[in-house]
């Protein structure tokens, strides 16, 4: 429940000055408002309804619901507002061309007690990792701290459970104001395109942004991959302010464009020689991986049971939104026994067993071509045996990554198991089929877990690895709108048991 008393003049005050447009003047606008909502079911009697055009749902067809509940505000576009002020003049009709991100702004209104010290990352691949560093490297140092993202509230909280990577503003609000209620004065966030296109950060202060890379995904939703950076782009424009620094992946081409923007306020990483942070190699001996990092022209060596340069790319994120420049140069002499304390997070290039020939089986998030190429690059660099991958495609999502997936495969991998991801409402077989064009020799099996099993048995000597991807730390499979219990690690152990 919102925990700071808002009247309607405060909303139409905060609406205005954001470019909204009042339909009519109510007669009270002294009245307190009960709260804000995205969804009709939950609005109440003087509160705030937000209709938004969704991926999914029209939030205009439920205004007449909405205000048959005696809402005080209607937050929706001008032609909707244009249509439905007439019928209920008791109603404060706000419009504006992005109503979510006006409600997303308006939201804070009701929770104004933040974390003093937030930091936002987005990209395609690499956000749960890097917010979850910083996370730990604040933990290091002795400082509250938290992350927000695809897992949820850590270390979770008893009354905060979030669905989204980004989820609604009201959501990400009322999560902040608990956390700084609980003593968490450093939270780190992640922000998907998703949520940054429709308002779901609006007004928080950030005091650094990161940027790790730009690859295919999410072409369902914004159906360009320009239409994919703008909305990405906004965080570092629309949530941005002047004494806000960046920290950003240079060896990126849609890091170059970002880096451009403000030279002078970012702090940039990679293996390109102008990095200030820069990669300068890696490698694995012993599933342990050996780096030398030049940070600010010092050399610093460190080793991490952590697989893959992009790992190295993401901690890299991470030192430059949990210190800063100038807090890293104060700290370089302690940064190499900090990265080497440095945890994985669950599904991301998770070990999860061994089969009984001893082939070594792991579990990873990795959904998009980019990501499944680098998840299979650690893979050869870790063995010199045979690669397995097991993976499929979610249904309604991107169609175009799913053969450009099966293609990365083809390349990477010695054997190859397609098999079923959330299909959602798609029918399955034909999703399998999509990818199976660009590997038709690859073996497919519908179910998850018998995919599973199979790539397991296919581990024949020590040194063969199995890649389970797409799923990471998800424990349920989506068929139509019905989540049924699964998890990757937990159909893995099944298997292994029962060798």
């Amino acid at each position: 429940m919102p925990n700071h008393a808002v009247l309607l003049s405060d909303i139409l005050q905060r609406a205005e000055a954001y470019g909204a447009q009042a339909a009519h003047m109510p007669k009270d606008l002294g009245s307190v408002v009960a709260g804000i909502h995205f969804d009709s079911r939950d609005v109440c009697a003087g509160g705030v309804f937000v209709a938004v055009k969704g991926e999914h749902h029209n939030g205009e067809k439920f205004i007449r619901a909405a205000c048959a509940k005696e809402v005080g505000a209607v937050v929706c576009a001008a032609e909707a507002a244009d249509v439905f002020s007439g019928e209920f003049p008791n109603v404060l009709f706000l419009s504006h061309e992005y109503p979510g991100r006006l409600g997303g702004l308006l939201a804070g209104l009701f929770y104004p007690d933040l974390p003093k010290t937030m930091v936002g990352v987005t990209g395609t691949n690499g956000k749960t990792s890097v917010v979850e560093f910083v996370r730990q490297l604040w933990a290091m140092e002795g400082l509250k701290s938290a992350s927000m993202g695809t897992l949820g509230v850590i270390p979770p909280h008893k009354d905060i459970k979030i669905h989204n990577t980004t989820p609604p503003a009201t959501t990400t609000y009322a999560t902040l104001n608990a956390l700084k209620g609980d003593g968490f004065d450093h939270v780190a966030l992640e922000a998907s395109s998703h949520g940054l296109e429709q308002g779901r950060l609006e007004g928080l202060s950030f005091q650094r942004l990161g940027f790790t890379n730009l690859t295919q995904d999410h072409l369902d939703y914004h159906k360009t991959f320009e239409d994919y950076f703008a909305a990405k782009q906004r965080l570092f424009t629309a949530l941005s302010h002047e004494d806000c620094d960046h920290v950003i992946n240079i060896d990126d081409p849609k890091g170059i464009v970002l880096h451009e923007m403000r030279p002078k306020h970012t702090l940039t990483y990679g293996r390109a020689s102008a990095a200030n942070m820069r990669l300068c190699g890696t490698e694995t001996r012993a599933l342990i991986q050996h780096v030398t990092l030049n940070i600010f022209g010092q050399t610093i060596h460190f080793k991490t049971s952590l697989l893959g340069a992009f790992q190295i790319y993401n901690i890299l994120c991470a030192l430059g939104l949990a210190f800063g420049q100038e807090g890293l140069e104060a700290r370089l002499s302690k940064i190499q026994p900090m990265l080497e304390h440095l945890k994985g997070i669950p599904g991301r290039m998770e070990y999860v067993g061994a089969s009984k020939n001893g082939g070594r089986i792991y579990v990873d998030y990795a959904h998009t071509p980019d990501a499944l190429a680098h998840a299979l690059d650690v893979m050869r660099e870790a063995t010199e045996k045979r690669i397995v991958v097991v993976f499929g495609c979610g249904g309604n999502r991107d169609v175009e990554k799913r053969p450009k997936m099966g293609k990365v495969a083809a390349e990477k991998a010695d054997l190859i198991c397609i098999t079923d991801d959330n299909p959602r409402f798609e029918n399955p077989s034909l999703i399998r089929e999509d990818i199976l064009k660009a590997c038709p020799g690859a073996t497919e099996i519908a179910a998850r877990q018998d995919a599973i099993a199979w790539g397991i048995q296919q581990l024949q000597e020590a040194g063969d690895v199995l890649l389970i991807a797409g799923k990471g730390h998800e424990q349920g499979q989506t068929v139509r709108d019905v989540v049924h219990p699964f998890d990757d690690r937990i159909a893995v152990r099944q298997v292994l048991e029962a060798e």
